[in-house]
């Protein structure tokens, strides 16, 4: 499997911002916003919160986008 990931971090004081393209389309995925939450809230300040942007490209046969019809959720 081929996964091509790119990104930025930066932390600020708010809630988290969580961006994520996979293939060209912004989605949204759920279990990947928990999972770098609970990462940053052991790695960082817990007053603090991360601004993350990721864009993915992989193979779509591995992504699941008929949660809603909107098809801008995904499942792994």
């Amino acid at each position: 499997m081929f996964i091509y990931i790119k990104g930025f971090i930066k932390i600020f004081i708010n809630s988290i911002t969580f961006i994520l393209f996979i293939n060209g389309r912004l989605v949204d995925c759920q279990p990947l916003k928990k999972s770098l939450q609970q990462m940053y809230t052991v790695l960082i300040n817990k007053q603090t919160s991360p601004f993350v942007y990721l864009y993915l490209i992989m193979d779509p046969t591995t992504l699941d986008v008929n949660i809603y019809p909107t098809k801008n959720e995904v499942r792994f």
